[in-house]
């Protein structure tokens, strides 16, 4: 079982190393993940990083264009657009891995269980999931960060409260696809309990596929969060983010465009790499 896992997670990247555009996605990826995790060390460690301070005024003169000095312009206040979103980035990667990883391990225990233990277990484990489903995610997202108040932890708690459901529903599908394979039916007759062939063998088996669709996902969860940190629900003046950045100099659209276009230019580069990253999984399962 182990062995064949393996092969198949090889066989998968092979395929994925042919596609140009998933390697583009791998490239973007990778450049933002790294980014996060210097940018977060060096706060951790109290080491300045960014070419200016992103929080102190008039580090530059107000509403500069882009220069050698200042990459990408300052604000209104005179800060360097670039510091501002170097330092935004942990929050943005950190809450789309966040979010979709608790989504991924809810729903991955919730619907292999369900499609295992099968009968009324199932039935309501679905049922709820159904109800959660059906709600709007950006409404309720909203009303959840409303009612907890403005913040980065609110925010992903969120976000985490509504993202699982459809986690939970691929699991149960792919769950219910492998539960009459040789080896589950030969463990079952060995008296193994269903916790162990889960954890030993259906989460084995199904992992790569919602790995692939957590991947498609990051993306959009990023976006997601950028909205609502647009409508300010996010962090709190004078830190920075993507999303606040779009929002908070959108005044400025016409006499300092770069102020508003390049946060939202580098969202839309993330969403981008994870759904080409994404796409090139998916490809090679499918191609396997």
């Amino acid at each position: 079982m182990n062995s064949g896992v393996g092969q198949r997670a090889r066989d998968t990247l092979r395929l994925f190393r042919r596609s140009k555009e998933a390697q583009i996605g791998g490239v973007i990826v990778c450049g933002f993940l790294l980014l996060a995790v210097i940018v977060a060390v060096s706060t951790l460690l109290g080491i300045q990083i960014t070419p200016y301070d992103p929080i102190q005024q008039n580090v530059g003169p107000a509403l500069a264009p882009p220069s050698l000095s200042h990459l990408m312009g300052t604000d209104i206040n005179g800060r360097d657009v670039l510091s501002r979103i170097i330092i935004s980035t942990p929050n943005d990667v950190g809450i789309g891995l966040a979010v979709v990883g608790v989504a991924l391990a809810v729903g991955l225990i919730i619907g292999s269980v369900a499609a295992f233990r099968g009968g009324l277990l199932d039935e309501a484990l679905m049922r709820f999931t159904d109800v959660i489903f059906a709600l709007p995610v950006l409404v309720i997202a909203m009303a959840i960060a409303v009612s907890l108040g403005p913040g980065v932890s609110n925010m992903m708690i969120a976000l985490m409260i509504i993202w699982w459901p459809p986690y939970a529903r691929l699991a149960r599908g792919e769950a219910l696809r492998v539960s009459h394979q040789n080896y589950i039916e030969a463990a079952r007759l060995s008296g193994m309990s269903t916790a162990k062939i889960l954890f030993k063998h259906v989460f084995r088996a199904i992992l790569v596929t919602m790995l692939v669709y957590a991947t498609l996902d990051i993306g959009t969860v990023i976006l997601l969060y950028s909205g609502l940190s647009y409508l300010g629900l996010s962090v709190r003046p004078p830190q920075p983010d993507w999303g606040e950045m779009v929002g908070s100099y959108q005044d400025y659209l016409i006499t300092a465009p770069w102020l508003s276009v390049i946060p939202g230019f580098i969202i839309a580069v993330g969403v981008v790499g994870f759904s080409l990253l994404g796409d090139g999984f998916r490809e090679a399962l499918e191609a396997r």
